[in-house]
């Protein structure tokens, strides 16, 4: 299984960092810790469990655009991970 994904905290408005046994953040996407896509969707859910309806989500899973198979290509869009209400596609970098 592939670590494509990273997690960007809106809290925060950084990346999540490298560091697995540290909460630590990142402005840098080069120190941004990559997960699975199941692991990054577990740990975004579990980060916006305590939201309320019609509340923002803090935390979102992004396929790695710094990953070339993530980017895609004119006839291939970008790889995205969509579930509802707790992940979004930031933009391209």
């Amino acid at each position: 299984m592939s670590n494509r994904y990273l997690i960007w905290s809106e809290e925060h408005l950084a990346w999540w960092g490298r560091d697995p046994t540290n909460f630590n953040y990142t402005r840098s996407i080069q120190h941004a810790r990559r997960y699975s896509k199941e692991e990054a969707a577990k740990i975004v859910a579990n980060a916006n469990r305590f939201l309320k309806p019609g509340m923002f989500s803090r935390e979102f899973v992004v396929a790695d655009p710094v990953d070339p198979e993530m980017r895609g290509t004119p006839d291939r869009p970008p790889g995205r991970l969509s579930i509802a209400t707790t992940t979004r596609n930031i933009g391209s970098f």
